[in-house]
């Protein structure tokens, strides 16, 4: 007797398995900014677009704090050290869940993790030492990033106190732009660093 094999089911299973094999991973922003990704100027979509790794070239201009027990805060935290305008590569590897971002500011690289977290975007810096979750914005003129907590050694602190630090992607024509600015209650300003990248 001959056994029928069940060729359209079988087929089925097959390419259902192929296509969990070659699944990809959903873009970090673009989960992170639903529908609001597609509005986002050229350039900054294509530097989300890109696959990993990737790595740019552009310029940044750096400010640091004048006081000194801040710049010593920032050189825990892995802030740019010195004030300028420098050449800059930016870099990203992983994967899209999980991103690695690597500033080339001098005299040393700015590290930090990056991904998705209950739908705010995660990012830890220093090994983890410090976390800070941002919402997401996105409209045609770019994203801005709205700090929703901050916590130090995993122990929150109060947002009150780090109203001053905003980040924002933008675009300069075919140039993809950044903007950040760190400043805290009383003693002032910690750090800023803006510039552009060629994507």
């Amino acid at each position: 007797m001959t056994t029928r094999r069940n060729w359209p089911g079988e087929a089925v299973r097959t390419l259902r398995a192929r296509m969990t094999e070659l699944r990809v991973e959903p873009l970090l922003f673009a989960s992170l900014l639903g529908a609001d990704y597609e509005a986002l100027p050229s350039p900054v979509r294509r530097l989300h677009d890109m696959a990993l790794p990737l790595i740019l070239e552009g310029e940044v201009d750096i400010e640091v704090a004048r006081n000194p027990i801040l710049r010593v805060l920032g050189r825990v935290i892995g802030l740019p050290a010195r004030a300028g305008s420098f050449p800059l590569t930016f870099e990203i590897t992983g994967s899209q869940s999980r991103q690695l971002w690597i500033r080339h500011f001098p005299p040393r690289p700015m590290r930090s993790a990056v991904g998705a977290r209950n739908g705010l975007l995660h990012e830890r810096m220093a090994g983890g030492l410090v976390t800070l979750d941002f919402r997401l914005r996105g409209n045609a003129e770019g994203i801005v990033w709205n700090l929703l907590a901050v916590r130090m050694l995993g122990l929150p602190l109060p947002l009150a106190w780090f109203r001053g630090i905003s980040a924002r992607e933008s675009a300069a024509g075919a140039r993809y732009r950044f903007d950040v600015s760190a400043a805290l209650p009383i003693i002032g300003h910690l750090v800023s660093y803006r510039g552009s990248l060629d994507v």
